[in-house]
């Protein structure tokens, strides 16, 4: 695992043991990025087999990915 993002496999993990608290979305230059929530932590969604950090085009999309996929029901304003 990459210490500076974590893949849809290794969130789905943690997320079964409760590693990971909840997750925030963030806007990036070209799209809006999960950040998923460990301990004091935050870190990526990235982009399968790669340490760059996943973007979605529009906000909606990102925020239905990880409640879908994950699932992460508790997203956090920053």
């Amino acid at each position: 695992m990459s210490t500076h993002t974590i893949d849809t496999a290794m969130a789905k993990r943690m997320v079964e043991a409760a590693a990971i608290r909840g997750a925030s979305i963030i806007g990036q230059p070209g799209g809006w990025a999960v950040m998923l929530k460990l301990g004091l932590q935050e870190k990526p969604l990235s982009v399968q087999r790669s340490d760059k950090p996943r973007l979605w085009r529009s906000l909606a999309s990102s925020m239905a990915y990880p409640t879908s996929q994950l699932p992460i029901a508790r997203f956090d304003p920053l």
